[in-house]
């Protein structure tokens, strides 16, 4: 389909060359009147040379694949939509975790967030942190987990550094 396509723009633009050519060395006056009118013709037909080779039975097969096609490339756009939207609410959740854990007084935290949809929206289901942390502060980030991301006591995983 390609070729086909580059095959036509070629055409048209030797088409478009050659009157160009062509009217730059005919004289001003009817004779260029008359072959601006021919180059238009031509051009017009080399534009709409396509046409003359399609099938009309195949016109409904076309129609078809570009049909399928389109619907392709919008399930496409919209898995590309869902994976950026996941992407920008797990960077604000995880910066959102952050800020809370270091005004708890957490110097170090790893986070990895799961997430389940809930229509178009992702919506965090479970997380497992890693870093150090006093018992205080434990609780508090997990209630505020809890409270402020609905990830209860039972789907949060806490594993404390143990280098430190």
């Amino acid at each position: 389909m390609t070729e086909i396509l580059g095959a036509w723009v070629r055409t048209l633009a030797v088409g478009a060359m050659f009157c160009g050519a062509v009217l730059a060395l005919t004289p001003e006056g009817s004779e260029k009147r008359a072959v601006k009118l021919v180059c238009g013709a031509a051009l017009t037909l080399l534009l709409l040379a396509p046409l003359r080779d399609l099938d009309a039975f195949r016109l409904p097969e076309l129609t078809v694949s570009g049909r399928v096609l389109t619907e392709g490339l919008l399930a496409e756009a919209k898995a590309i939509s869902e994976e950026s939207r996941l992407a920008l609410i797990r960077a604000e959740t995880e910066e959102y975790i952050w800020d809370a854990s270091r005004s708890l007084g957490i110097a170090r935290l790893g986070i990895r967030l799961d997430f389940d949809w809930e229509g178009d929206i992702p919506v965090p289901r479970s997380i497992s942190l890693r870093g150090s942390w006093t018992e205080k502060q434990r609780t508090c980030l997990s209630l505020l987990l809890e409270g402020e991301l609905g990830i209860p006591a039972s789907r949060q995983e806490w594993s404390p550094d143990i280098a430190d």
